[in-house]
């Protein structure tokens, strides 16, 4: 039992930990941006307790399998580990394996890896939604380039400069193969959080012609499409705008950006 407890004990400060220090959480990779959301952070907890729970329960079923099979090899084993927690190089060596594993789990190179796998470009997504002129996305247009993908609506203050600097980069880097392609929040007519928190709910009658307004004014120089429903459940919903997600060659999300 005192080992059961120990385990116990150990979870909880995991999980204490996470919640002092959510950044570093790998259990919601996309939640990572978002961390001073309430709703982000739970998730990432309970997933996290979840994954390291039966690791926990297999180890302590393990120790107690080893004792009631062996119990004098268990009791050998128990007196050398006593044994080696008790000398300073015990602890060192401890401790360098400690950061070894933390580091390995826990490195930009070992997150990078695990968002990239985690979100490939939604291609099927994008190649079935129609630009402002009626006009499909391209599928080639999404091989081998740069893809960047801005969340935005006409009446978000913070997205009109973003607008101009993306049309801006576009205009410079498509011809070295950057797309970039916005998707409006105009049209999806449900509630969205701002950068600040606050959730605002917008009904505009005249929403499209608005946008096609907002578009003209800025001189959009890429390709701008509603935003739909299999999009927004691709991104796990649009919490804050702007929001800008940025794909490498191979298809793969490499950064993400709000606000």
């Amino acid at each position: 039992m005192p080992h059961f407890k120990r385990m116990v004990i150990a979870g909880i400060l995991g999980l204490v930990a996470l919640s002092l220090f959510p950044e570093t959480t790998w259990a919601c990779p996309m939640c990572q941006p978002e961390v001073s959301d309430p709703a982000a952070l739970s998730f990432s907890v309970s997933a996290l307790f979840l994954f390291s729970m039966p690791y926990f329960l297999i180890g302590f079923l393990g120790l107690q399998l080893a004792r009631a099979i062996n119990p004098q090899g268990y009791a050998l084993a128990r007196d050398r580990i006593v044994s080696f927690r008790k000398s300073r190089r015990g602890y060192a060596l401890m401790g360098v394996f400690g950061m070894l594993v933390l580091y390995s789990v826990f490195s930009p190179t070992a997150l990078g890896a695990f968002n990239q796998s985690a979100l490939p470009l939604p291609r099927a997504q994008l190649v079935a939604q129609t630009n402002l002129n009626g006009k499909s996305i391209e599928s080639i247009s999404l091989d081998n380039n740069v893809v960047v993908l801005n969340f935005f609506a006409s009446w978000c203050e913070p997205c009109k400069a973003e607008v101009d600097d993306l049309s801006n980069l576009y205009r410079e880097y498509q011809p070295q193969g950057v797309e970039v392609i916005g998707i409006a929040l105009d049209l999806a007519g449900e509630p969205h959080r701002h950068p600040d928190g606050a959730i605002h709910f917008h009904p505009e009658p005249n929403a499209l012609p608005t946008l096609i307004g907002f578009v003209q004014a800025h001189q959009l120089s890429y390709a701008v499409i509603p935003t739909s429903a299999p999009i927004e459940n691709y991104f796990g919903g649009t919490k804050a705008i702007p929001a800008t997600y940025l794909f490498s060659r191979r298809g793969i999300l490499s950064k993400t950006y709000y606000g």
